[in-house]
């Protein structure tokens, strides 16, 4: 369920630039982490794909961790685990009634390192 949801988001194309300036500041996308990656490792050279897939492999064992309901916790940068949801009642425009069902949704707290990391990017 929620590795699929995943793997649609992946396959959805690029926003259109007028769209992400609307969300404010800049996106940055596998490829060009990848791309950085495989730049800036010194104990070996990999390639540009070889670093495509291993941040790929590491979403794909954090989403299977999150799907089990585990907390995934990367020290200085913070803490992946899901929120549940409770459904409820809906009116819809014609006058029906629905029932949301309960959900989970993926939630990301950050590392105190992370904001104060941040905090001092933004100071400068």
């Amino acid at each position: 369920m929620f590795l699929q949801f995943l793997a649609d988001l992946m396959k959805r194309p690029p926003m259109p630039a007028r769209v992400r300036e609307q969300l404010g500041g800049r996106q940055v996308f596998v490829k060009e982490l990848a791309r950085e990656l495989a730049d800036r490792v010194d104990w070996r050279e990999i390639s540009h794909f070889e670093a495509r897939r291993i941040i790929e492999l590491v979403c794909e064992i954090k989403t299977r961790h999150l799907d089990r309901g585990e907390r995934v916790i990367i020290p200085g940068w913070g803490t992946y685990h899901l929120k549940r949801l409770r459904g409820g009642r809906q009116r819809m425009p014609n006058g029906d009634v629905i029932q949301n069902r309960d959900r989970d949704r993926p939630s990301f707290t950050p590392a105190e390192k992370l904001v104060e990391a941040l905090d001092r990017e933004t100071l400068r």
